[in-house]
């Protein structure tokens, strides 16, 4: 055990929860916080009521479990292409069993940092400072990192086609100077990005921008 996480992937292992007074069912029983489905990468926030029991042993296969507080886990599916994670509370007289499916988690949506800018509008676009991954309408918060994108420059005040790999979520010098050149009547396109998941794996977005500037 490591920073109080238990894991179990192709075994189980086990975890004491004591008796809450959180909910009044007389058996054990388990409800997700927010959605029926567990996410790979994240931690999944669990209620578990022990019911009539003082304590309940609980097992866990294909992923972790953690403790948060009286009566909410965290559990993390395991990356081992199980589409399920089961949960085990045994009592002293009976063992109760639940099934989770396990999705992947939906891409984030590619958006420009800044003013709100739906109409184009040359100088609100220019008052940008960069692109964000955003996951809207989810069931949790997350952090999603842009590690670099392309973005490619043409029409008014450009007389050939530009592209550039920009580093990092904000405009770089290039950018920012490609940026500045724009007019009205500039084509402006940001695609190929790389984002950095919850889970620290990284990632490319298939999402492509495009401004007409006016």
């Amino acid at each position: 055990m490591r920073n109080g996480i238990l894991a179990g992937t192709s075994f189980l292992l086990c975890l004491t929860a004591f008796g809450q007074n959180i909910l009044t069912n007389k058996e054990p029983s388990v409800s997700i916080d927010g959605f029926r489905t567990l996410f790979l990468g994240i931690d999944n926030q669990v209620t578990i009521s022990t019911g009539k029991y003082d304590s309940v042993q609980l097992e866990i296969k294909n992923g972790t479990i953690k403790h948060l507080d009286k009566g909410h886990y965290l559990i993390r599916p395991a990356y081992d292409r199980s589409d399920v994670t089961i949960l085990k509370i045994k009592t002293p007289k009976k063992t109760y069993q639940f099934i989770f499916q396990v999705r992947n988690l939906p891409d984030p949506e590619l958006r420009i940092a800044g003013y709100y800018n739906e109409d184009r509008v040359l100088t609100c676009f220019k008052c940008s400072w960069g692109v964000s991954a955003i996951l809207g309408n989810f069931f949790y918060e997350l952090d999603f990192s842009v590690l670099s994108f392309d973005i490619t420059f043409s029409g008014e005040g450009f007389d050939d086609t530009i592209s550039h790999r920009n580093n990092g979520a904000a405009w770089d010098s290039v950018t920012r100077k490609l940026i500045d050149q724009s007019r009205v009547g500039s084509k402006i396109v940001i695609n190929h990005a790389y984002i950095k998941c919850p889970d620290g794996r990284t990632k490319r977005l298939w999402d492509e921008l495009t401004y007409k500037l006016n």
